[in-house]
């Protein structure tokens, strides 16, 4: 396309610079009253014209070696300074565009300063270039001129990262007139630029762009799909309908997604849904969790349902994240529920967690903060996600504070590797350190690894008087190894504490340290006599229903479910209201005794410290 223009530049000034004063064509001013450097030029152009540059290149350079002073040269100068920008000879060309700009001839200066301009950007000054051309946007005569000048500032603004203002002279570009399959490109090349757009840059092209043009329908149809893909349903519905009163007409595509953002918009407030792992590996956890749920949820019924009646909409997500992202859609799409409880493993819940933040769900997770997303979150990018669980730093505040208290302040911490528990190392050094105490040993186990002997046999040379096991409850170590770690330890004359972070197993590590005279666990509820309010509800329910007593995972999800119902009850009838009234509400007491979300979105239950004594835990305290 470029060869093109160049021919047709040239014919154009080569015509304009030898017409006569007569001559009703525009005129650059300058011409001859030379025949024989007349004669010269004319060939140079009509080589020009039948697509021969480098003869005409070598006319015009013996024109302006025979005829030095004559008024021609300058316009010699601009058509070779333009055929060595052809040519990409940068350097050449501006020097041969410079020496034409030096002319009286206003036309050609301005001429010769645009195409120098051009050269600027394909040297890579794309800024200096934009400068120069922005004041000639709607001042040339000549089509191909025109061309290059939208397309040159367009590549400018490109280069220079900005964006906006180069889809801002794409889009002029393409009302020019242009032959079809260079049309088609140009279209092509839009398309690509918005699809790269991030969602500002939407915005701002729909707010300055002219609808009439091709690229703000374009941007349109991006901003629409981003929109209900993130599940910004009212966003969706407003785009579609700004295209409307923009005047252009909606296809199928739009109309459909107008629709289908409306449907989803149509909440079931008395609809929970939860997604937990009740098949596969953690399958007993997940059972745990649903039956705490079923208890807060009054099921079974005891009657016919009312219209007030919450309902669980359930989804099992095998243990497998791409199934849990999945459910979450479904519960979104088919059930129309208001929030969601679940999952409980790190991975599925991180999946889940994303999903449930690109349709705008609020979604409380039951697990641990750290292990889902780490120290580095951003808490903005995950404004729908709740969790309900406890916090292995306030587990080691309580821990450590304890075991202070009772003189012991040489701790060894044997546990499982990775980075959370590595930070969480840190913290308990901090929390040692500042009551004068200190970490003797750190002995990690693998998350294949199934004992815990090599660990404890390397700690009994040392010199502690606290050891803290860290148990993860995913894998190693299992009961069998815990308690040949704590029979190890006691048989020492050691005291013992015992950290029982995730007690998804039931009660097998609460039972062992029921065994070990002088062990010290954490909860985050008692149990037995004297519990109040949901405690009591929860445990009363359960030992009815299932004997026994609940793990930590349904403490938790019957929490979790009261928090929402709670915001329902209250008045929410949308995700969004749900979201804001449950960042913000005091909670009764629940199983957990959290009664809030904290600035972390997590609901804080209170972390009670409990000592063995004759066969039974009894609490020591308690630390929020």
């Amino acid at each position: 396309m470029r060869v093109k223009l160049l021919w047709l530049l040239a014919v154009a000034l080569a015509a304009a610079a030898c017409a006569r004063p007569t001559d009703p064509r525009p005129t650059l001013g300058a011409s001859t009253r030379d025949p024989e450097a007349e004669h010269a030029f004319r060939a140079a152009q009509t080589a020009l014209d039948e697509g021969r540059p480098r003869e005409a290149e070598l006319r015009l350079r013996t024109f302006r070696e025979r005829h030095p002073n004559d008024p021609l040269v300058p316009v010699a100068a601009l058509l070779l300074g333009r055929i060595a920008l052809e040519r990409e000879d940068i350097p050449r060309a501006r020097t041969l565009l410079a020496e034409a700009a030096r002319t009286r001839d206003e036309v050609l200066r301005d001429r010769a300063r645009f195409y120098d301009a051009v050269a600027r950007h394909r040297a890579g000054d794309s800024r200096g270039a934009a400068r120069i051309l922005l004041p000639l946007v709607g001042r040339t005569t000549e089509p191909d001129e025109t061309t290059l000048l939208l397309r040159t500032l367009a590549e400018a603004h490109e280069a220079l990262g900005e964006r906006i203002e180069a889809l801002r002279f794409w889009d002029r570009l393409a009302t020019e007139t242009m032959p079809d399959d260079e049309l088609a490109a140009l279209r092509a090349g839009i398309v690509g630029l918005v699809e790269a757009f991030d969602p500002d840059e939407l915005e701002r092209a729909l707010a300055t762009l002219p609808p009439a043009g091709f690229a703000w329908p374009v941007a349109a149809r991006r901003a629409i799909r981003r929109a209900y893909e993130s599940g910004d349903l009212a966003g969706t519905r407003a785009l579609v309908d700004r295209v409307e009163g923009a005047g252009l007409p909606l296809d199928d595509e739009l109309r459909s997604l107008r629709t289908q953002a409306a449907r989803r918009e149509q909440v079931q407030p008395y609809a929970v849904g939860v997604v937990l792992p009740l098949s596969g590996r953690d399958r007993a956890i997940g059972q745990d969790a649903l039956r705490g749920l079923m208890i807060a949820a009054g099921i079974p019924l005891r009657g016919p349902p009312r219209p007030d009646t919450f309902r669980l909409a359930v989804r099992d997500d095998t243990g497998d994240p791409a199934r849990a992202a999945t459910a979450v859609d479904e519960l979104v799409r088919e059930e129309r529920v208001i929030a969601i409880v679940g999952p409980i493993a790190p991975d599925t819940a991180a999946a889940a967690a994303a999903r449930a933040e690109a349709l705008s769900v609020p979604i409380v997770l039951l697990t641990e903060p750290a292990r889902l997303a780490g120290p580095t979150e951003d808490r903005d990018a995950r404004r729908h996600v709740l969790r309900a669980f406890v916090s292995r730093p306030a587990e080691a505040r309580a821990l450590v504070a304890h075991a202070i208290a009772t003189g012991s302040t040489r701790v060894a911490v044997v546990r499982p590797r990775g980075a959370d528990e590595d930070a969480l190392v840190a913290e308990l050094r901090r929390q040692v350190a500042m009551r004068s105490g200190e970490i003797v040993a750190d002995v990690t186990y693998g998350p294949d690894e199934t004992s815990v002997t090599r660990a404890t046999r390397g700690l009994r040379s040392g010199s502690f008087d606290a050891l803290l096991i860290v148990h993860d409850g995913r894998g190693a170590p299992r009961a069998a190894q815990v308690e040949a770690a704590l029979r190890e330890s006691n048989g020492a004359g050691r005291p013992l504490v015992l950290w029982t972070t995730a007690e998804w197993e039931g009660q097998t590590v609460a039972s062992l340290a029921r065994d070990q005279p002088g062990a010290v666990v954490t909860r985050v509820r008692t149990s037995g006599p004297g519990s109040s309010g949901g405690e009591a509800e929860l445990l009363t329910a359960w030992s009815a229903q299932f004997g026994g007593d609940p793990g930590i995972a349904a403490s938790f999800a019957f929490d979790a479910f009261r928090c929402i119902r709670h915001v329902v009850r209250a008045g929410a009838r949308s995700r969004s209201d749900a979201l804001a009234a449950l960042l913000v509400a005091r909670f009764p007491d629940g199983s957990t005794a959290g009664r809030a979300f904290d600035e972390e979105r997590a609901l804080s239950p209170s972390v009670r410290v409990l000592r063995a004594v004759d066969g039974r835990l009894e609490p020591v305290g308690i630390t929020r």
